[in-house]
C-alpha cells in the first residue's frame, strides 16, 4: 500500500488546483478572473507552437489541465463567494427579531437548564432582511416540558446573534451566519412526542432509544454523539474539557469513526461472508450509516476512501491514498464550493494527510538499513520499534498538521494532544464497539451497553486529567504569513523522509522552517525600525492595546478576557509575541472587570514586567487579587494612577486624566448589572499617550458621567487626540457628543466582539460618531486588530497604508500629508 498520500498524483494535483482556485474566487471574486485569462493565454501560446490542428500533449497537456481545474475552481468559488456576502441573512443585525422555521435535527428532552440547544435543518428565516434559506441553524429554546423527535417541524421567533466576518476578507458560510438566541415556540401547545421524517430518521430514532435503554445517563450524551453525530445535549464543560485535553476530535464523526466501525464489520462478517464479497458489504453498510447519520464532511470523506480501499481489495489492485483523497476532495467542493470554508474540511483532510504522511516519515526513519556490525540485533530491534514509532509520528503529523488550522479557527492549540491521542482512541473503539452491539436484543445488548458505560466514563476521567496538566493547552493567535510559511517548509521536509529520500534533502526545509520561527517575531520590526507601534488587538468583547515605543519597550494597555473566553480571538500574549516583544515595561490597568484583566496573568507569567498602573481600588473580584497576588510575588513596581501622574518611556509622554472618582461622588447602582461593575467602569483610568507627537486617548469603559468631570478638569487642548477608543466598547453609557467635541479624533476605533450579546457598539454611538464628523471609524469585531505605525516626528499611518498623516495636536484636525489615503 502506497503510504504516502500526498505524492503527486493526477486525481490529487486536480483537486489541489481546484481547491486553489476556489480559495482565490472565494477570497477575491473580482480575481476568478485571472486563471481563466491565464488559461486562455496559455492554450493559445500552446497552439500557436504546435499549431492548432495537432492539439497537445505531454506536459503541455498536463499543465492546461491543472490551470483548467484552477480557473474552474476560481468561477465557482466566486459565484459561491458573492452569493454568500449578498445573502440576506448577512444584513441581519444582533438583536433583530426573528422568526425561523425548520426541522430538529435531533431528539431532545427536557432538561435543568433554562434553555434548550436544538439545531434545526432546512431553515426558512424570517427577519427585517426579508426571507432566507439556510441550511442549519443553531437555536437556544426557553425549556419546554414536552420531548421533541428529531424531524418534528418547529416554528421560533427570537433575537439574532450575528456572527460577523471581516469585509474583504473571506465570507460566512450560510450555516455559521450566526443563531437565535431567546426564542421562543410559536405553536400552542407542548412539544411533539412523535416527530415525521424518512427511514434515516426512523432508524436513527430507534438507535437513540436503544442508547437511553443501555447506556448510563452520564454518558448518553457522548454516545448519542459518537455514533449519531447528535452533539446538541452534550454540556458545554464537556465540550470544553475534551477540547482541552485534545480530545475535540473524537466528539465528532471522522475518520477515525468510520474506520473503526469500518474494521468492525469486517471483522463480524470474516467467518461468514467471503473475502471480495465482505469488502463491497462493509462498504455498503458504511455508506448507509453516514447517510443516516446525515453525511458530515469528514464521515463523507471517511466513507469515500473506505469504499475506495474495499473496491481496490475486493478486486486485487493497488491502493493510491492520494487518488482517494483527491476524489473525495472534489465530491465535497464540485457541489458547494464554500466547504473550503468549513473548520470540519479543511481539519478533515489536514488531520487524515498529516497522520498517513506521519506515519510513512516515521515506518522510513525507522526501517533504515542498519550498519553492519551487530546488524541482527539492530534489525530486530528496528522491527519492533516500527510500530510505535508509526504511531508516534502518525500522531505528531496529524497534530502539526491542523494545528495551525485550529489557531486560526479557535485561538487555541492543545500540545497534550500528542498523549492524549493514545489514551482516547483506544477508548473511543471499545466504545463504538459496545455502541453498535447496544442495539441488538438479548444479553449481546446488554453487554455492549454496559462496555460502552465503563469504557465512556475512563474516557471522561481521561480527558479531565489530560485537561488539568500544566501546558496541555494554551491560546494561540491566528498564524502570520511566517507561520504559515514555515509550516510549509516543515511539510516539505516531511513528505521528504515519507517519500524515502535522503534525510540531508529534508534538512534543508527543515532548517528554514526553524529560522523561520526563530526570526519572525523581528521581522515585522525591521520593517518598522525606529517607528512606533500601537495596536488595539481584536479580543473579542474586551479592551487590549499594545504600544512598541521608538526606543523598542512595550507598553500593555489592558489585557482583554481570559484566553480561554473564546476562539477566533487575538491573545495578549500571542499578539506580544508575534510582534517580537521579550520584556514590558509597563501595563496599565484601567478597572479590575474581567474583559480587561483577564488575559493578564497568563502574561505576567510570560513576561518580565516593569511596572503597574492601577488605580488600587479595592473591588471584591477574585482574578484580581489574584493579579495583584502576583505583582508581589514578583515584586512588579506598583504606580497607583492618580489625576496628572505622568510617565515617560523613551518618546513617549504618558498621562493619566481620572484616577478614581471620590467614593462620595460615585453614583453606584446605575450603571451595568451590579454595585461592584457600576463602580468599576465610572473609576476607569484614562490615560493620554503623547507619542513622539502623536496622541492616543484610552479612557476603559469611563461613563459619560466620568467623560463630563474630565471637561471640567482639563483644558480643551490637553483631550486632542488622533486616535480615540470609544469608551467601554461602544455602549451608549459613554462616548458622549461633548466628550467627541473635545477630542476631535481623526480616528475612533471600538474594541467589541462579534455577535456580542450586549449588542456593542450601540447605533446610539454610530449616530454621534457620524454626527461629530469623525473621517474613520475602525471595529474591530468587523475588520479586526489595528495597528498604527508613529515615526520620530508624530506622523502616523494604519498599518499597510502608504502615506503618512500629520498629528492634529500640531497641525489641526485631521491633517493628512498628501499622497496618503486620506480619511473616508
Amino acid at each position: 500500500m502506497d503510504v504516502n498520500v500526498l505524492r503527486p498524483t493526477p486525481v490529487l494535483l486536480a483537486a489541489l488546483c481546484f481547491a486553489a482556485g476556489d480559495a482565490l474566487g472565494l477570497l477575491r471574486p473580482g480575481l476568478a478572473a485571472l486563471p481563466v485569462g491565464f488559461l486562455a493565454g496559455l492554450a493559445a501560446l500552446s497552439a500557436r507552437r504546435r499549431g492548432a490542428s495537432t492539439g497537445f500533449s505531454g506536459p503541455s497537456t498536463a499543465l492546461l489541465c491543472l490551470v483548467a481545474c484552477a480557473a474552474a475552481g476560481a468561477l465557482a468559488g466566486a459565484r459561491a463567494g458573492t452569493a454568500l456576502r449578498s445573502a440576506c441573512e448577512g444584513s441581519l443585525e444582533t438583536g433583530a427579531a426573528v422568526t425561523a422555521a425548520g426541522r430538529a435535527v435531533e431528539d431532545h428532552r427536557p432538561a435543568g437548564r433554562d434553555r434548550t440547544r436544538i439545531t434545526l435543518a432546512d431553515v426558512r428565516l424570517a427577519g427585517a432582511s426579508g426571507p432566507c434559506r439556510l441550511p442549519r441553524l443553531i437555536v437556544f429554546l426557553a425549556r419546554e416540558p414536552g420531548t421533541l423527535a428529531a424531524g418534528s417541524p418547529l416554528r421560533v421567533r427570537g433575537s439574532w446573534m450575528r456572527f460577523e466576518a471581516a469585509p474583504g476578507r473571506w465570507p460566512v458560510p450560510r450555516g455559521r451566519a450566526g443563531m437565535l438566541v431567546e426564542a421562543r415556540r410559536l405553536e400552542e401547545g407542548s412539544a411533539s412526542a412523535v416527530g415525521p421524517g424518512g427511514p434515516a430518521v426512523h432508524l436513527r430514532r430507534a438507535f437513540g432509544r436503544a442508547l437511553e435503554r443501555r447506556v448510563g445517563p452520564d454518558v448518553r450524551p457522548t454516545a448519542r454523539a459518537l455514533l449519531l453525530a447528535e452533539k446538541d445535549e452534550l454540556a458545554g464543560s464537556v465540550r470544553r474539557r475534551f477540547a482541552d485535553a485534545g480530545l475535540a476530535h473524537l466528539l465528532a464523526i471522522s475518520g477515525l469513526h468510520v474506520g473503526i466501525l469500518g474494521g468492525l464489520l469486517l471483522g463480524l462478517l470474516a467467518p461468514l461472508v467471503r473475502a471480495p464479497a465482505r469488502h463491497r458489504i462493509a462498504a455498503a453498510v458504511v455508506a448507509g450509516y453516514v447517510f443516516v447519520i446525515g453525511a458530515p464532511v469528514a464521515a463523507v470523506r471517511a466513507a469515500l476512501l473506505f469504499g475506495g480501499w474495499t473496491w481496490a481489495r475486493s478486486r486485487g489492485r493497488p491502493l493510491r491514498l492520494a487518488d482517494l483523497l483527491g476524489a473525495a476532495a472534489l465530491a465535497a467542493l464540485l457541489p458547494r464550493p464554500e466547504t473550503l470554508l468549513d473548520p470540519g474540511f479543511q481539519l478533515s483532510f489536514a488531520g487524515f494527510a498529516g497522520v498517513v504522511t506521519g506515519a510513512g516519515a516515521g515506518v522510513r526513519l525507522t526501517g533504515r538499513r542498519p550498519a553492519r556490525r551487530g546488524a541482527g540485533r539492530r534489525a530486530r530491534l528496528g522491527r519492533r520499534l516500527r510500530t510505535p514509532a508509526a504511531a508516534l509520528a502518525a500522531s505528531a503529523g496529524a497534530f502539526a498538521a491542523t494545528a495551525p488550522i485550529s489557531a486560526a479557527h479557535f485561538g487555541r492549540v492543545a500540545p497534550v494532544a500528542l498523549a492524549s491521542h493514545f489514551v482516547g482512541t483506544p477508548l473511543v473503539a471499545l466504545s463504538l464497539a459496545g455502541l453498535v452491539l447496544a442495539p441488538v436484543p438479548g444479553p449481546a445488548g446488554r453487554l455492549g451497553g454496559d462496555a460502552a458505560t465503563w469504557s465512556l466514563r475512563v474516557l471522561h476521567a481521561s480527558a479531565a486529567w489530560f485537561a488539568d496538566l500544566d501546558g496541555a493547552h494554551r491560546p494561540a493567535g491566528p498564524p502570520s504569513p511566517v507561520h504559515w510559511s514555515a509550516w510549509a517548509l516543515a511539510a516539505l521536509a516531511t513528505l521528504h523522509l515519507a517519500a524515502g529520500r535522503r534525510a540531508a534533502r529534508a534538512a534543508v526545509p527543515l532548517a528554514g522552517a526553524l529560522a523561520l520561527l526563530v526570526a519572525g517575531p523581528v521581522l515585522p520590526l525591521l520593517r518598522r525600525s525606529g517607528t512606533a507601534v500601537l495596536c488595539t488587538l481584536a479580543v473579542g468583547q474586551g479592551d487590549a492595546a499594545v504600544l512598541r515605543t521608538s526606543g523598542g519597550r512595550w507598553v500593555v494597555l489592558d489585557g482583554g478576557p481570559r484566553p480561554d473566553a473564546g476562539p477566533g480571538r487575538d491573545g495578549i500574549v500571542p499578539a506580544l509575541r508575534r510582534l517580537g516583544a521579550r520584556r514590558v515595561d509597563l501595563v496599565v490597568l484601567s478597572h479590575p472587570d474581567m474583559d480587561h484583566l483577564g488575559g493578564l496573568e497568563e502574561m505576567f507569567r510570560s513576561f518580565p514586567v516593569g511596572g503597574l498602573l492601577d488605580s488600587g481600588d479595592p473591588l471584591p473580584r477574585e482574578a484580581y487579587a489574584r493579579l495583584l497576588a502576583l505583582v508581589e510575588e514578583r515584586a512588579v513596581p506598583f504606580v497607583r494612577a492618580r489625576s496628572g501622574t505622568r510617565l515617560r518611556l523613551d518618546g513617549t509622554d504618558l498621562l493619566v486624566l481620572a484616577p478614581p472618582v471620590p467614593r462620595e461622588e460615585r453614583r453606584e447602582g446605575r450603571v451595568g448589572r451590579s454595585t461592584a461593575r457600576a463602580t468599576a467602569n465610572q473609576t476607569s483610568v484614562v490615560v493620554r499617550l503623547d507619542v513622539n507627537g502623536f496622541r492616543y486617548l484610552n479612557p476603559g469603559d469611563a461613563t459619560a458621567a466620568e467623560e463630563e468631570a474630565i471637561l471640567r478638569s482639563w483644558p480643551a487642548d490637553s483631550l486632542r487626540a488622533d486616535l480615540l477608543k470609544a469608551g467601554h466598547h461602544g455602549s451608549r453609557t459613554s462616548t458622549s457628543a461633548a466628550w467627541l467635541a473635545a477630542v476631535r479624533p481623526a480616528m475612533v476605533v471600538i474594541s467589541a466582539g462579534a455577535g456580542n450579546r450586549y449588542g456593542h457598539p450601540h447605533a446610539q454611538v454610530l449616530r454621534r460618531l457620524s454626527r461629530a464628523g469623525v473621517p474613520e471609524v475602525h471595529r474591530t469585531d468587523r475588520t479586526g486588530t489595528l495597528c498604527v505605525d508613529i515615526d520620530g516626528t508624530g506622523r502616523w499611518r494604519p498599518a499597510g497604508a502608504t502615506g503618512w498623516r500629520e498629528s492634529a495636536a500640531r497641525s489641526g484636525p485631521h491633517a493628512v500629508e498628501r499622497g496618503s489615503p486620506g480619511a473616508h
